[in-house]
């Protein structure tokens, strides 16, 4: 019912959600804006009386969003009680300021955030606690969702607003790592795979333009355009649209996108279809003799030796994809050219909709069963269901649903064990990477576009990291990014201590010397600069800087601080002696 609830006036614009709503309309005249936006409130009045609902004027607030200084006055009332005006509202938990700076959202946040920071303090310490991994999974859990909440909307707020964020994370990320204060923060978010905030942002705004881009009658799709406040940016000033942000990314991407849709019949309804897995059960390719799989996939073959046998597959190499499928019997082969950055999953279940295509045309044959060695399409038919390609797997239930008999069956067959049909269609499917035109699945779905996206993204942070100043010591030992993290260990001491030695700040005497808590910074027994390059690689202290050579040595591993602090068996002898040389404290 109430989807029902009315707008008013067409001018004024409404946004529902639950029992959270808000009108709104944009006007440079305040005159219009009261006497538009008091109309569509009298008919909502209205409607809410008819109906059985009433507006609390406690949780009603109006606000007008402008840049002048003095807000003119307006007034707007329910039965006769005027709406309270003021400079800030929360809705489906963002706050909009008048000025729409983001400042008190970004302000709200961060405490929000420092409290969670709090608890993830009490679960670790430099000699206990919880793991990096797990300190990881809370983060994610509890404060970077607060982050990515609404991020596609507070992304116009200004440099010095958005920085706020980094220190949240930065702060989290230190947590987790056990690292001393003055770290970098390039070098704990490779350490810990976390992207930098400002292209996590940028990851969720091209995702969300893409969706907009894909749906058809997305009610975004009106915003998502070219706006005037664009060209009139200066270098202190981010505040640019959603489009602008997103279109780096979606002027260099001229595939057609779709977005996930409702099928034309509901799920319960789809035609019930064969599925042969059987020999999933009695082969396994990683461990049997290929010869017996060879076997067991001719004996399930032998038992449709009466049907009609087509077999399907896919291809990719790089970024260019095909599927071919092939009917022995007849003589028939058919290949196919896909969209680019498709699939190996796309080009198997194109296959397969191509072959169900052939039949529909063909139906003069009883009997069929279609060989597939993708395990996944077909266990997806089975459930009924894809999250990778949903529009794809519709159409194929759609063309299944049209078959006039249920004369088809699908089986799975495991793939290069010399099987003549399955090798043919092989075969064809790579011949088919060479077609130069698409004459078959010609777009890409949301998921599949994500893997491009994330791709985007990553090397956008290689980019940033490799030109930042900052971090030089951690980038000799780690020069790439991933969002895998790079060091963990189910003792948290050896986790914090070769963590602090990795990212370079460790209380050697020379970092000590830079807090003011050591005289000269120099090593007491060498004499020269005591930082973690000389403690482990030149140090006469208990012989360390031999006893890691000689390690490298009888692991056959260069001597520098990358093989020292990357390779398993080495992290646990720097461990121990240094464990022996600070009497069993962490650096």
């Amino acid at each position: 019912m109430i989807n029902d609830i009315p707008t008013g006036s067409d001018e004024v614009n409404m946004s529902l959600f639950a029992d959270d709503s808000a009108v709104y309309m944009g006007h440079s005249n305040t005159k219009v804006l009261e006497k538009k936006i008091q109309q569509s409130i009298n008919i909502i009045h209205n409607w809410c009386n008819k109906n059985g609902f009433k507006i609390s004027l406690n949780k009603t607030i109006g606000v007008l969003f402008t840049n002048k200084k003095k807000t003119p006055k307006i007034n707007i009332k329910v039965d006769n009680e005027s709406i309270k005006m003021e400079n800030k509202v929360k809705f489906l938990g963002i706050i909009f300021d008048r000025t729409l700076t983001w400042q008190s959202h970004i302000e709200y946040m961060i405490e929000k955030c420092k409290k969670r920071l709090n608890l993830m303090r009490a679960l670790t310490g430099s000699h206990w606690g919880a793991s990096k991994k797990s300190l990881l999974s809370i983060y994610k859990a509890l404060i970077r969702s607060i982050l990515d909440y609404g991020d596609v909307v507070y992304s116009s707020a200004s440099r010095k607003q958005l920085n706020k964020l980094n220190t949240i994370q930065t702060e989290a990320l230190r947590i987790c790592c056990g690292a001393h204060k003055g770290t970098a923060s390039i070098a704990l978010q490779n350490e810990c795979g976390e992207t930098p905030l400002h292209l996590r942002r940028l990851e969720n705004s091209i995702k969300f333009g893409i969706k907009i881009i894909g749906s058809i009658n997305h009610p975004c799709k009106a915003q998502y355009k070219p706006h005037w406040t664009d060209s009139f940016q200066t270098p202190l000033n981010n505040s640019y649209s959603l489009y602008y942000r997103t279109s780096d990314f979606i002027k260099s991407f001229n595939t057609p996108i779709v977005a996930p849709s409702f099928p034309s019949f509901p799920p319960w309804a789809n035609p019930k279809i064969e599925i042969d897995l059987s020999l999933t059960k009695e082969v396994n390719k990683k461990l049997d003799n290929p010869d017996y799989i060879k076997q067991k996939a001719l004996e399930l073959i032998t038992k449709h030796t009466n049907n009609l046998h087509i077999y399907t597959d896919g291809s990719k190499t790089a970024d260019i994809v095909s599927a071919a499928f092939t009917i022995p019997s007849l003589g028939i082969d058919k290949h196919f050219r896909i969209t680019n950055k498709s699939s190996i999953y796309a080009a198997e279940l194109t296959a397969i909709t191509e072959a169900v295509l052939w039949i529909l045309d063909n139906d003069d044959h009883k009997n069929i069963v279609i060989f597939s060695d993708s395990l996944s399409v077909l266990t997806s038919i089975k459930e009924n269901n894809s999250t990778s390609r949903p529009d794809l797997f519709n159409k194929l239930m759609i063309h299944l649903r049209n078959l006039k008999h249920d004369n088809v069956t699908l089986a799975w067959i495991p793939s290069h064990v010399d099987i003549k049909g399955n090798e043919r269609a092989d075969r064809l499917a790579k011949e088919a990477l060479s077609l130069m035109l698409v004459n078959s699945t010609n777009y890409l779905e949301l998921h599949e576009v994500a893997a491009i996206i994330k791709l985007y993204i990553l090397n956008k942070w290689q980019l940033e990291y490799s030109s930042d100043c900052r971090g030089q010591y951690y980038k000799s030992i780690c020069s790439v990014v991933t969002t895998e993290i790079k060091f963990s260990d189910a003792d948290r001491q050896i986790e914090i201590q070769i963590t602090r030695l990795r990212l370079g700040i460790a209380n050697t005497n020379y970092h000590l010397f830079k807090l003011r808590r050591h005289p000269n910074g120099l090593c007491d027994l060498c004499k020269v600069k005591d930082d973690v390059a000389h403690l482990l690689l030149e140090c006469n202290k208990e012989n360390i800087a031999n006893i890691l050579r000689n390690k490298c040595a009888l692991f056959k591993s260069d001597f520098n601080l990358k093989s020292l602090l990357t390779e398993g068996y080495l992290q646990r002898a720097v461990f121990s002696l240094i464990k022996l040389i600070n009497k069993g404290k962490i650096l």
